[in-house]
């Protein structure tokens, strides 16, 4: 089955977002901002991408990001950033030279993309 991580600010809004994700096919762990970042549920549930938005609360995002990737199991899994203003893409793109960026309404194929390569 295809796993995904999604790392979303809001409670509610990732709920709604996990349904369109399921709906496409893919079984979604999500992780917001209530909780701390335990990684050991993450790794025994084995994704196969990580989706982090950067709508608000960036640093969440950043923050798992660097979690995640200084793992050894982790560090070759792929990150796609969505959203997030002009700067804090520009950042991120500093910061995780690696990982991948889109707008919300491109997911479905940035993922695709991603996961051809």
């Amino acid at each position: 089955m295809k796993k995904l991580v999604l790392v979303h600010w809001h409670p509610g809004e990732a709920t709604l977002f996990r349904r369109e994700l399921e709906t496409l096919g893919w079984q979604v762990f999500c992780v917001d901002r209530s909780e701390k970042t335990r990684l050991k549920p993450i790794r025994e549930f084995q994704p196969r991408l990580f989706l982090i938005s950067l709508s608000r609360l960036p640093s969440h995002g950043q923050a798992f990001a660097r979690a995640v990737w200084s793992t050894a199991w982790a560090r070759n899994i792929p990150i796609l950033f969505f959203d997030g203003s002009t700067e804090t893409v520009t950042e991120y793109k500093r910061l995780f030279p690696d990982a991948y960026f889109c707008r919300r309404e491109n997911i479905a194929v940035a993922i695709q993309k991603i996961l051809e390569e």
